[in-house]
């Protein structure tokens, strides 16, 4: 799959929406993040609440198993993989999001937050509805 995406999308855009459905809403949600490509997946640091425990969008991404994630107006479906060893997973994280956005930013973001990270493994690109592709076949909106 990673050969199919546009490696000039992925490093030139700045960040990444991530679509998930309320676990127990149901409703449509979505969450903006800083992103990280490397060997065919999405890396994010996922910010803990007031609890303690990983932000919401993370929490509906793990309860579905999945989500789909736009970048630069392209959607991808992808599948959550979390690390067995968090503490490695967040320094390849957060080396990977310094070489990005460089390393005052992201020092500013995460050092001390424990922040979860996430790797977000691209499956396919996502199909867009019928109606939608009518519509541009159509010239109408």
């Amino acid at each position: 799959m990673a050969e199919l995406l546009d490696p000039a999308i992925l490093r030139l855009s700045k960040y990444a929406e991530v679509k998930t459905i309320g676990r127990r809403s149901g409703l449509a949600r979505c969450t903006t993040v800083c992103f990280a490509w490397s060997d065919g997946a999405i890396y994010v640091l996922a910010h803990r609440g007031s609890d303690g425990r990983p932000g919401q969008w993370l929490r509906n991404v793990c309860a579905a198993g999945s989500a789909v994630v736009s970048i630069g107006g392209l959607d991808l479906n992808v599948t959550v993989d979390t690390a067995q060893d968090e503490h490695l997973a967040r320094a390849l994280v957060i080396g990977l999001l310094r070489h990005k956005y460089g390393g005052h930013a992201v020092t500013s973001w995460h050092p001390s937050t424990g922040a979860v990270p996430v790797r977000l493994v691209v499956d396919r690109v996502a199909e867009a509805p019928k109606d939608a592709v009518a519509l541009a076949e159509s010239g109408t909106s």
